[in-house]
C-alpha cells in the first residue's frame, strides 16, 4: 500500500504506542505500521482536500475463486477525539470478532468491508480482508499482502 500526507491533528508518540498495547493486551505491532501510525495517525486517504481514494485499492480472491477489488474509504487513527469509530484504542470490545482471531482492524472500504493486520505470531504483520457480511454466510478473512508496506 502506498502512502500520502493525511490530516491529522494528534502526533503519534512511542509512549501513545505503549499505552495502546498496554491497554489492549497487544505485544507488538510491525514497524511499518507503527512508522505510518507515527508519520499520519489514519485518517482519509486526500491530497489539497480531494478524495483520492481509487488509489488505494485492495484486489482479492473471493471464496467462490472469483476476482474482485474495493477501494480503501480511511485508515483507522490510533486516537482520534472526533470519530470515536475509527479509533484503533478500545477494538476488543468494538470488533470481537476480529479481536478473536488476532485481527486488528486497522481500514475500511467504500463498502464496508474492512482491513485488517494479523498480530499474533503465526502470521505476524500479514494484511488480511475481511468482506462485509453476506446473508447467512459465515464470516471469512483473505490474505492480501504480506506486510503493510
Amino acid at each position: 500500500m502506498k502512502t500520502v500526507p493525511f490530516n491529522t491533528t494528534f502526533q503519534v508518540s512511542d509512549k501513545d504506542i505503549e499505552t495502546f498495547y498496554s491497554s489492549n493486551g497487544i505485544k507488538k505491532l510491525p514497524s511499518d505500521y507503527i512508522a505510518f501510525l507515527k508519520d499520519f495517525n489514519g485518517g482519509y486517504p486526500s491530497v489539497d482536500g480531494n478524495n483520492i481514494c481509487h488509489r488505494f485499492v485492495l484486489h482479492y480472491v473471493t471464496r467462490h475463486g472469483e476476482s474482485s477489488n474495493e477501494a480503501i474509504e480511511r485508515f483507522y487513527s490510533l486516537y482520534n477525539e472526533t470519530d470515536e469509530l475509527s479509533q484503533l484504542d478500545g477494538f476488543k470490545t468494538k470488533y470481537p470478532a476480529f479481536a478473536e482471531k488476532k485481527l486488528l482492524p486497522i481500514a475500511d472500504t467504500i463498502f464496508g468491508s474492512t482491513v485488517c493486520l494479523y498480530y499474533g505470531k503465526k502470521l505476524f504483520g500479514q494484511i488480511f480482508f475481511w468482506p462485509y457480511p453476506e446473508d447467512g454466510l459465515e464470516q471469512y478473512a483473505v490474505k492480501v499482502a504480506d506486510s503493510f508496506t
